[in-house]
């Protein structure tokens, strides 16, 4: 018996099935073609330059170039397919643009149904990849990509509805940043000590004192290598990059500053607990100073550590770069005070995006079961 072309979940007004077409029957491609590189310029002279997917981000183009010489171009609301790798990366341009040859342009008056349809089923391009190492695919096996569609009425609703739920998205993601952005600025205004707390009898707090982090804290590194590493381990591993590993041992069991020995960010993660240490990995621990406002207080020296790290390709972090950074040091009780205002935020933050993952499995969910 022939399976019907119909999706789980369905606008009740619509019925019947959905059709079968290729993707060259029902849009405009134009492939891209690629200017001269010496007609590329960081001047803006000329129109934006997308070629390939380091020109895009978020799912919408951002142009590192422009270029004087015109070749094929996109509009406004375009989608761009990335024809190399990754290939069948689908995003929206956002530009009138010139396009190169690491992408292609899809031409729809349904471009929100069209989008949505090819996000759901991105991994169906894999199909039609040529190449081993560097894979692409052709003109050809764009305009015969198979699509199961239904009439134009219900492209236009289905796609009028995920675009909403994106720009809900959209809504909650600027909500995080702009917390990101008032805590980063708090903490400026702290750590300047334009913003000083009082105690609880109005009156001001001793001045701060200077002091180096190796005079105020115990600094380790530890004595695990990578390859103890294990999936689903028990406990976790703090290895020397910004990935966090697991294992079934553990070293210490404190509260700690962890970190990575290598990277090209030296950002301190806070962790409380057991846990196991790489060889390049450095703790940081302290009974003279809350380790929250440590925490906070270090998240200001990430330049100390770009300017004390060395080597060129991959910078790394020796004891003395710890040792003499250099610290403010407010009385316990203010430094109490600073890391709950910071965490308040942070715990805002955090909620803010474990609401934008919900809305994130709430629109997956969805278009799992209203596409075929």
């Amino acid at each position: 018996m022939k399976e019907q072309l119909v999706p789980e979940l369905r606008f009740p007004e619509f019925e019947g099935e959905w059709e079968e077409k290729k993707l060259g029957e029902v849009c405009e491609i134009i492939m891209g073609q690629s200017p001269k590189s010496e007609n590329y310029n960081d001047k803006e002279i000329g129109i934006p330059l997308i070629q390939g997917n380091a020109d895009i981000k978020d799912r919408k183009t951002k142009p590192q170039f422009y270029t004087s010489e015109i070749t094929k171009t996109c509009d406004i609301g375009d989608l761009i397919l990335s024809v190399r790798a990754p290939v069948g990366h689908i995003s929206r341009s956002e530009h009138h643009a010139c396009i190169g040859r690491g992408v292609c342009v899809i031409k729809t008056k349904q471009e929100n149904f069209i989008y949505f349809y090819l996000i759901r089923n991105e991994k169906l391009w894999k199909r039609y990849e040529q190449g081993s190492t560097f894979t692409a695919i052709n003109s050809d096996a764009i305009n015969k990509f198979s699509l199961i569609i239904p009439n134009p009425q219900e492209q236009q609703k289905i796609g009028d509805f995920f675009y909403k739920i994106d720009k809900k998205l959209e809504l909650q993601q600027e909500k995080i940043e702009n917390l990101k952005k008032y805590k980063k600025g708090m903490m400026q205004r702290i750590f300047s000590q334009e913003i000083r707390f009082k105690d609880d009898n109005g009156k001001d707090y001793p001045d701060w004192e200077e002091k180096k982090l190796g005079e105020i804290s115990n600094i380790k590194t530890g004595s695990t290598n990578v390859q103890d590493a294990v999936d689903n381990g028990k406990y976790i591993f703090f290895d020397r990059s910004i990935v966090v590993k697991r294992i079934d041992i553990y070293n210490y069991d404190e509260e700690a500053i962890i970190y990575p020995g290598e990277g090209s960010e030296f950002h301190p993660r806070y962790y409380k607990g057991k846990y196991a240490l790489h060889q390049r990995a450095y703790s940081i621990t302290s009974n003279r100073i809350n380790m929250m406002y440590l925490n906070y207080m270090l998240g200001m020296r990430n330049k100390h550590f770009l300017r004390m790290a060395v080597g060129s390709t991959v910078k790394s972090l020796r004891m003395d770069n710890f040792e003499t950074c250099s610290i403010f040091v407010p009385i316990k009780e203010e430094q109490i005070k600073i890391a709950n205002l910071l965490s308040s935020i942070d715990k805002k933050i955090g909620l803010e995006e474990e609401k934008l993952e919900e809305y994130k499995k709430f629109k997956k969910g969805l278009m799992q079961r209203m596409f075929i």
